[in-house]
């Protein structure tokens, strides 16, 4: 079964994403999360998951390497 992700941080993008299409989550990474300019991540990550609700799920990138600095970023 084949899964229909959104690959940004724009909550706009996101927003008609899940409107238009049968849209199965978002996936985002540092990257793109600093292409939205200056932001709280933690309380924009909240807004995207908000908008995901329960049934469409949210994955995020980590960038540490290191099991501490994993868990603590999750």
């Amino acid at each position: 079964m084949y899964q229909l992700m959104l690959d940004t941080a724009n909550l706009a993008e996101i927003k008609a994403g899940i409107k238009t299409l049968p849209v199965s989550g978002v996936t985002t990474n540092p990257t793109i999360l600093r292409r939205e300019g200056d932001i709280d991540v933690y309380s924009h990550l909240s807004a995207i998951k908000e908008m995901c609700g329960a049934a469409r799920s949210l994955h995020v990138q980590v960038v540490s390497t290191d099991t501490e600095g994993i868990i603590k970023e999750a």
